[in-house]
C-alpha cells in the first residue's frame, strides 16, 4: 500500500471520526474497534530439526472489531432462582460496599483529572542522505508508516476565571493587564509519548532497497489556540521530540540488515518542527481534531563524513478528553 492509498484511508477515517462525534454515537455499547502495530518473529525448524536463523523480526499492521457482553446480567440475578443468583442475592451488601469504594476512588481521580489527547494517523518520511563527498543521494523516495500519540494536555497557562478570585502577585498583574491574561489563556502545551514508523524506499543503479523502522519517543508541543465560530478552533504549535529506534530492517541486495545496530539509526534522534490542529468541540467532555505536523532531525551520527536526516510529515485524527 503506497502513501497515496494511506492518505486516502486517513481522509476517510477523519470523515468517519467527525461523523461519529457529531451524532454522539459513542453512547452505543457492545462493540470494540482497535488498530495497532505488531512485531512478528518467525521460528522455523527443518525436517532434520535444525533451527533456521535467517529470519528477521518484522513489523505489520493489525486491527480488530469485536462484540462485548457483560460478565453478569444484574437484572436477571436480582430475581433469579438459580445458584449463582441466590449467591449474589445473599452477598449483595458486600458487593455494594466494593462498588461504593470503587466509585469513590474513580470519582476522586476524575475530580483531579487532567486533559488527555489520543491520536492516530500516518507518517510520510523523506530520508535525506549525504555521502562522505557531500553529495545528496537522489535515489531515496518517501515511505509511509503508522503514527500514534498519547499526551497530557494543558489547555491554557492561566485560568482566567480562577486568577480573578486570587490576590497573588501574578493574579494582580494579570488583572491589571487583561491583554496579557488573554494571551496566556490561549497558550497550551502537550507532553506525551509517540510511536512512529519512519520508512523509505529507493533504488540506485537498478538496485532496489527499502527501510522499515519503528521509533518510540517523547514529545512536547507548545501552541496557541485561536477560537473559531461553531465551536471550532485552530491550534498552531511548535514541536520538539526525542526518539529511539526499537525495531528496523533494511532490504538491500536481496538481504536484510538489522538497523538497530546501524550507528546512523541507533542514535537517539532529536526532532523539531511545527504543526497545526483543527479542532471541533462536541461537548463539555470531548473534542475531536485533525492534525498536521512537519518535523526534521536536528542531529545525525556521522559515519565517516556521511550523514542521514529524517523529515517526517504526519497526518492524524484524534480526540481530546476534557476535564
Amino acid at each position: 500500500m503506497n502513501y497515496i492509498d494511506r492518505f486516502h484511508i486517513a481522509a476517510v477515517l477523519a470523515k468517519i471520526f467527525f461523523f461519529i462525534f457529531q451524532f454522539n454515537c459513542f453512547s452505543q455499547k457492545g462493540w470494540k474497534i482497535g488498530i495497532g502495530n505488531n512485531l512478528k518473529n518467525y521460528h522455523f525448524l527443518s525436517s532434520k530439526g535444525l533451527k533456521v536463523d535467517y529470519f528477521k523480526l518484522g513489523a505489520g499492521n493489525s486491527a480488530f472489531i469485536s462484540s462485548e457482553k457483560p460478565f453478569l446480567d444484574t437484572s436477571r440475578i436480582v430475581v433469579g432462582t438459580d445458584s449463582k443468583s441466590i449467591y449474589f442475592q445473599n452477598n449483595i451488601m458486600e458487593f455494594k460496599k466494593v462498588f461504593l469504594l470503587f466509585s469513590f476512588v474513580l470519582i476522586s481521580n476524575l475530580v483531579f483529572a487532567q486533559q488527555f489527547k489520543l491520536n492516530q494517523g500516518i507518517a510520510i518520511t523523506q530520508f535525506n542522505y549525504q555521502n562522505d563527498q557531500g553529495q545528496n543521494i537522489q535515489g531515496l523516495k518517501s515511505g509511509s508508516g503508522l503514527a500514534f500519540g498519547l499526551a497530557f494536555h494543558k489547555a491554557s497557562l492561566v485560568d482566567s476565571a480562577k486568577y480573578k478570585l486570587e490576590q497573588t502577585p501574578l493574579a494582580i498583574y494579570l488583572g491589571q493587564n487583561p491583554k496579557v491574561a488573554k494571551l496566556l489563556s490561549l497558550i497550551n502545551y502537550d507532553l506525551g509519548l509517540q510511536f512512529t514508523q519512519l520508512n523509505a524506499v529507493g533504488d540506485i543503479q537498478s538496485n532496489a532497497f527499502s527501510y522499515q523502522t519503528d521509533f518510540l519517543g517523547l514529545h512536547g508541543k507548545l501552541g496557541i489556540r485561536i477560537p473559531l465560530p461553531a465551536k471550532f478552533s485552530i491550534n498552531l504549535q511548535g514541536i520538539a521530540s526525542v526518539n529511539k529506534i526499537v525495531h528496523g530492517n533494511q532490504l538491500l541486495m536481496n538481504r536484510y540488515v538489522d538497523l538497530t545496530e546501524d550507528a546512523q539509526f541507533s542514535q537517539v534522534k532529536i526532532m523539531a518542527g511545527y504543526g497545526a490542529e483543527l479542532e471541533k468541540r462536541f461537548s463539555d467532555k470531548s473534542a475531536g481534531f485533525f492534525s498536521y505536523q512537519q518535523t526534521q532531525t536536528l542531529n545525525s551520527n556521522p559515519v565517516g563524513k556521511s550523514t542521514l536526516h529524517f523529515k517526517p510529515t504526519m497526518f492524524s485524527v484524534g480526540i481530546r478528553f476534557l476535564n
